[in-house]
């Protein structure tokens, strides 16, 4: 089983290990750099950017098959873009689920330190405004 990763961030090995053991995947497959690139550096104008996304798409076409999942995690528009292909395409979106410890410090002098810590979880299906998975494939959902 394949997981593709459209993501801006490379998996840690605590989210490897879940998604071998409880997905069953065997190969992980990173978008090319070009591609990673204009994934992370989504501009916020034009309206849509219709370039990247074609490109991301057609990566997903190839490389991908039926039942295959896909790790959609990033900018809001082009998320919910890859998400809805993939439901139209029989490919499994999810994303990562985690606990955060946010830690806020004044400093003396005036500054703030924010610190966020992401502990992975799971990976979740993507769901409808019903709570139902996209996707209808016949794959173990947890």
């Amino acid at each position: 089983m394949n997981m593709v990763l459209c993501l801006s961030h490379p998996l840690t090995d605590e989210q490897i290990l879940d998604a071998q053991q409880q997905l069953g995947i065997t190969r992980f497959i990173e978008m090319p750099d070009n591609l990673a690139t204009g994934w992370k550096q989504v501009p916020p104008e034009p309206d849509v950017p219709l370039e990247t996304l074609t490109e991301v798409l057609a990566f997903l076409g190839k490389k991908t098959a039926a039942g295959d999942y896909v790790l959609v995690q990033g900018e809001f528009g082009m998320t919910c873009a890859v998400v809805d292909w993939c439901n139209k395409n029989s490919r499994i979106p999810v994303y990562a689920t985690t606990i955060r410890d946010y830690r806020y410090e004044m400093k003396p002098d005036g500054t703030v330190v924010n610190t966020h810590t992401f502990r992975h979880v799971r990976f979740r299906r993507y769901f409808n405004c019903n709570g139902s998975p996209f996707n209808h494939c016949p794959v173990f959902f947890r």
